[in-house]
């Protein structure tokens, strides 16, 4: 039997790992003192060597403390009561008595592990909690600060208890006064574990509250001047928003209202020592906003924190956040990092007018920034700064409350002109910063203004002020994605202004430069061909700097390569292949996440140029993009101050078969786990997995490889539960991909819509099962991310839309429970919504009815085009679906809702209407009544246009719910509804012609009961169409339809039908065979009326005259 050793042979033991520098010798003392730690003597030993100050060293008295905290579960279900006792008693004991800190927090350390073992008996540990509330009366400030540690670290097991509060609860409180830094920092985290633990007992609750908020606030007061209280401010601000999340609006109102006052003074102190105080005190102040909406709108305290907020975005020159920050090339501690990142007072005060706009009430935030920004820009006297924060606040007020600047786009644009030519760069630059955000959250509205926006940004980019410039092309990258065909008259004179910048400019306006030109050219304009080669040309510089310049230029030029090889084609392109493929594997040899990212998106794109001819690329790319994706990048950090005292790296492994800690050993650590992944490594993952899915996409499974294809399949299946919402996104597409490249070039028949039919091979089938069941509808159903689910709907339109309804091996009902949970806004991703509706005060409103206030960007738009794609699959037979999820429809539709709202709502029963044909007939009365009261009641020019394209969708099918009862009155309502639209200067141009084509309808399906000649004249001047060329198919049809079908009132209107024809025939945006319909039609009128067609036609313009008599050949 092997002998245990001694007290002698323990320490040497330790001395050797400690401080040997032969690492097998170091080797050989872990391995004995593992084999000896299975003897329970060895851990008294360790006991022993602990309290022995006198002969053995702090190192080893640290880390006998750290073995004996290994084992100490093994060694304690082996001790008797009595010995239990007595070890307890000298653990306290030696932690009054260790004189080296280290050492006292490792065995404090050991304390806190015991802590949690003892609440798992029957008897408790009062002496704990004496010698904690001895060691705050210590005049020591260490043992002080070691009794604020040991408070919280044991909190979770006697936090509930009122002797523990009673007596450690209150002193910790007085912590937070200590004159000692280390101690209040303590106490400060102290008190933020404990007060959770008060849930239950209120009265005791109340008294910490009024103890602590007014030091709170005292200490951020005092010490926000002082760089040295830097650290202490910041600890405190955390505190602070800890207690304006727990405070209840109703009871606590007093407090929070010192606490939001107190945070608004800091927001704006000019003078305080650090950014990072007063952009955290805007961080707070945003969570109440978020969090207890009801408390600022009660309170009346919207107008102080939008005037706040706009006095601080005045201050300074800045716009955005000055820099990328890159935490893996620093070498520092987080603290250092957190100060690096602080964000100018522009920023964060505008981040947080953002989030008033998008959580309190839109028209009162609206109604208090419009005075002060109004004001602002009616005085030509006023400073650059105060100009540039107007512009900058128009810019929040764009993204929280669109619906209202929607209808005020050319006020708008008319301040940004102005501001555009300011004398100073600063406003200058606003204003281009500005339209940027106008460009993105005012659609459609604003993008009807291309031909003044276009020609005004293009002029800008001859600006000698670079930020002005970068600014500009910030706002094209924006733009041109957006305008998409109607930039095509704009590039001849764009792209030269966008080049001739590029040299004179900075490297940071370079990069934006250069994604403004794969926003042109992924718009893939015919103009855009002739620039092609000098615009590849230009880039061989920049994908030649070198892969560690610290620049995101070889990033951007990298996807702008890729885009602009798939506009110019695969002939064109070939010459720059080799040279550009090679700086791709070299971004892809390099551990840099951008690079690796935007090297994912190039190689997509060149699939998709290549198609099959890309194989020989194929496997060296799956590969690589594999590799990204099963990497795990970050960093992981214990912050518990205790666990700090368990720093010394150890080599011990216990690789014996003793198990007799069962595993709770190591488990046992105070533990505050801190995971830090970069932004780009999520990124680079995301792009991987779409470059998979793209490739398979486009090669199919028969150039892929089954095996590949399996191989990828089962790669993002195990990426589809990443941490990151992104990267579980990305994958989500890509599987659907994958799904639909399995299909391979095999043709397959679509079943009829509505028809669930099996028309695919066994294989096909297990792999859209495995993806609908196991993948996409537990995603749906049980995701906690909005921005996932969101995806997972977008998948499951993009399968429905390849394989139609046979995607479907069941019924759908399943899938409309979920989708009808989701309406509901009761999915688990919604509960924050919930919570944030109720704000803790149970005014939640009507029982059923969480849709919240404001529209859902995020989730609802993504799930309602997912109803439109299904019922444009089943066709008739979505209606028993359509009658479960119409009702939770109609909530978006109620009087007060967001016009957001309306707009998503009305869009979807439109389509549904459309797909289900005839079968929509039981809900004629009601959506054509809806449909009656948005027109009237909403400014929204959106939800109009989708009113009137239920008007037509229920006209063109169910016409007879007013034919067969002659119902006049109802008829000429929904005319005059029509018409209130189609004759405004004041919509957008798809809603007139929305309401154009859906007249159309009205007058092809009841012409009999129509009154012709004061409804069609006037409905003939507004063909063609205007923007929708969809719509033109109707109009055209229409045309048709009077000539063909209503002699008599051609011949009295014949100069009105043939201008009407004549303007169709030479639009560009009317398609040939629409042409080709009509001049049929036009021929059949002139054979039959050859005379008062000719003397029609020698009346009008010279321009129709030609076109028509070319017809009537």
């Amino acid at each position: 039997m092997e002998q245990a050793p001694d007290i002698d042979s323990v320490r040497n033991m330790l001395m050797c790992i400690l401080t040997t520098m032969d690492n097998n010798e170091r080797r050989q003392a872990e391995i004995a003192i593992v084999k000896a730690l299975r003897s329970s003597s060895t851990a008294t030993l360790l006991v022993q060597l602990l309290r022995d100050t006198a002969t053995t060293s702090a190192g080893a008295r640290q880390l006998s403390a750290i073995l004996l905290r290994k084992k100490l579960f093994s060694l304690w279900r082996s001790l008797s009561i009595e010995h239990q006792q007595e070890l307890k008693n000298i653990l306290l004991t030696q932690l009054g008595a260790e004189p080296v800190k280290i050492v006292r927090f490792a065995i404090a350390h050991v304390v806190s592990i015991l802590a949690k073992a003892e609440a798992r008996d029957e008897h408790g540990w009062p002496e704990l909690q004496q010698s904690i509330f001895s060691a705050m009366q210590s005049p020591d400030a260490e043992m002080r600060e070691l009794s604020m540690v040991l408070s919280y670290s044991i909190a979770e097991v006697f936090g509930d208890q009122p002797t523990f509060i009673n007596g450690v609860g209150q002193a910790v409180v007085g912590g937070l006064s200590d004159s000692a830094l280390n101690v209040r920092l303590a106490a400060i985290k102290a008190v933020g574990v404990i007060l959770p633990f008060l849930h239950g007992q209120k009265s005791v609750k109340a008294t910490m509250h009024a103890s602590i908020i007014p030091i709170v606030i005292q200490t951020i007061e005092s010490n926000i001047a002082d760089p040295n209280a830097l650290t202490l401010v910041l600890r405190t601000m955390e505190l602070a928003e800890q207690l304006c999340e727990e405070l209840h609006t109703n009871t606590h109102s007093e407090y929070l209202m010192q606490l939001f006052q107190m945070l608004l003074t800091v927001m704006g102190a000019v003078g305080a020592s650090h950014l990072r105080v007063r952009e955290h005190a805007s961080e707070v102040l945003g969570m109440v906003v978020q969090n207890k909406p009801k408390f600022i709108q009660k309170a009346n305290l919207i107008d102080q924190l939008v005037r706040g907020c706009l006095t601080v975005m005045s201050e300074e020159e800045s716009i955005s956040f000055p820099f990328d920050y890159d935490e893996e090339e620093q070498d520092m501690d987080d603290d250092d990092v957190e100060l690096l990142r602080v964000r100018t007072p522009c920023m964060f005060a505008s981040r947080l007018l953002n989030l008033c706009c998008s959580h309190l009430s839109t028209k009162t935030v609206t109604a208090s920034a419009m005075s002060m920004i109004t004001a602002v820009l009616e005085n030509p006297a006023a400073a650059p700064l105060l100009r540039k924060a107007a512009i900058i606040g128009l810019a929040c007020l764009s993204e929280g409350n669109p619906g209202y600047l929607r209808r005020r786009v050319t006020m708008i644009l008319n301040a940004v002109q102005l501001l555009l030519q300011d004398a100073s760069h600063i406003p200058r630059e606003a204003a281009a910063f500005a339209l940027m955000y106008f460009s993105d959250h005012l659609q459609p509205e604003i993008l009807t203004h291309h031909h003044t926006l276009l020609p005004l940004l293009i002029e800008m980019l001859k600006d000698q002020h670079d930020n002005v410039r970068r600014r500009v092309a910030e706002t094209l990258d924006t733009l041109c994605e957006n305008v998409a065909e109607n930039l095509e008259p704009y590039i001849v004179q764009l792209m030269p202004r966008i080049m001739e910048a590029i040299p004179i400019s900075t490297t940071a306006t370079q990069e934006a430069l250069v994604s403004a030109i794969s926003s042109v050219a992924q718009t893939q304009c015919p103009a855009f061909q002739q620039f092609g080669e000098s615009v590849l040309a230009l880039l061989r510089e920049p994908m030649s700097l070198d892969i560690s310049h610290p620049s995101l230029l070889r990033v951007k030029a990298t996807e702008c390569v890729g885009i602009v090889s798939l506009a110019m084609g695969r002939e064109r392109y070939q010459p720059f292949f080799h040279f550009f493929m090679e700086k791709v594997v070299e971004n892809l040899n390099t551990t840099r996440a951008e690079l690796r990212e935007e090297s994912f998106g190039f190689l997509a794109n060149m699939c998709e140029m290549l198609k099959e001819q890309f194989v020989p690329f194929l496997n060296d790319a799956v590969t690589a993009a594999i590799e990204s994706i099963n990497r795990d990048v970050g960093h992981v950090e214990n912050k518990h101050l205790l666990a700090q005292a368990a720093s010394i790296q150890l080599g011990i492994h216990d690789d014996s078969d003793d198990n007799d800690s069962d595993g709770e050993d190591e488990d046992e650590d105070p533990n505050e786990m801190h995971v830090r992944v970069r932004t780009a490594d999520v990124e680079e993952k995301s792009s991987a997995a779409y470059c998979i899915g793209t490739l398979a996409e486009v090669l199919k499974v028969e150039n892929f490889g089954l095996v590949r294809l399996q191989m990828c399949w089962q790669t993002l299946v195990n990426v589809s539960g990443h941490f990151h919402p992104n990267v579980r996104s990305n994958a989500l597409e890509a599987l659907t991909k994958i799904a639909i490249a399995a299909q391979g070039t095999v043709p397959f028949a679509k079943s009829p819509a509505g028809a669930i039919q099996e028309n695919l091979n066994a294989d096909v089938r297990e792999i859209i099962n495995g993806l609908l069941y196991e993948v996409l509808y537990p995603c749906m159903a049980g995701e906690t991310e909005k921005e996932v689910v969101a995806a997972a709907c977008d998948a499951l339109q993009k399968l429905i839309q390849y394989f139609g309804a046979q995607t479907f091996s069941s019924d759908i009902a399943d899938l409309c429970a979920v989708i009808g949970n989701l309406l509901r806004n009761e999915a688990p991703c919604q509960a924050n919504d919930e919570d944030v509706n109720s704000d803790d005060d149970g005014e939640d409103g009507a029982a059923g009815d969480n849709i919240g206030e404001d529209h859902d960007h995020v989730l609802m738009d993504a799930v309602c085009d997912t109803i439109d794609t299904l019922a444009e699959a089943f066709g008739a037979s979505f209606e028993p679906y359509f009658r479960e999820l119409g009702p939770h429809l109609l909530k978006y539709l109620a009087e007060g809702r967001p016009a957001e709202d309306f707009t998503m709502a009305a869009g979807v029963m439109a389509n549904c209407f459309m797909s289900m044909g005839p079968s929509s007939e039981p809900y004629f009365n009601d959506a054509i009544t809806i449909a009656q009261r948005i027109i009237y009641e909403t400014d929204e020019s959106a939800a109009k246009a989708n009113c009137c394209f239920i008007i037509r969708a229920l006209m063109e099918h169910c016409s007879h719910c007013i034919s067969n009862t002659g119902n006049q009155a109802l008829l000429q309502q929904i005319l005059t509804a029509l018409w209130n639209v189609a004759g405004s200067n004041d919509e957008i141009p798809q809603a007139c012609d929305n309401a154009i084509s859906a007249t159309c309808t009205v007058v092809m399906k009841l012409a009999p009961m129509v009154p012709m000649q004061a409804v069609v004249p006037t409905l003939l001047q507004h063909l063609p169409m205007k923007v929708d060329k969809d719509e033109n198919k109707n109009g055209v049809a229409c045309l048709c339809y009077l000539i063909q079908f209503q002699s008599d009132f051609v011949g009295a209107n014949l100069a009105s039908v043939l201008t009407a024809s004549a303007k169709v025939m030479i639009d560009r945006s009317v398609t040939d065979d629409l042409k080709q319909q009509l001049g049929s039609s036009l021929r059949q009128l002139g054979a039959a009326h050859r005379g008062p067609v000719e003397t029609a036609i020698g009346a009008l313009h010279p321009t129709f005259q030609k076109n028509l008599r070319f017809m009537l050949q």
